[in-house]
């Protein structure tokens, strides 16, 4: 029999709901697509409490200001 010197890990806590729409998003890049209409990346973000979600077409050469750019003309 094998005993363990760590503690045991505590119990789960939920994350805080969030109380206001787009406090708290998340975004990922999808990557890798054909190139159509000149655009090859879908950059995607979701609202956590209102469940909305943007798709943003961008091509792969967009810098960081494009891309806040892009994403305050869709919001």
């Amino acid at each position: 029999m094998k005993s363990f010197s760590e503690k045991p890990a505590e119990k789960l806590k939920p994350n805080e709901a969030t109380s206001q729409p787009w406090k708290d998003i998340t975004m990922d890049f999808m990557t890798g697509l054909p190139e159509a209409q000149g655009y090859n990346v879908l950059f995607v973000t979701c609202c956590h409490y209102t469940k909305q979600a943007y798709i943003i077409p961008m091509s792969m050469t967009t810098s960081a200001r494009g891309l806040a750019t892009l994403f305050r003309n869709h919001i």
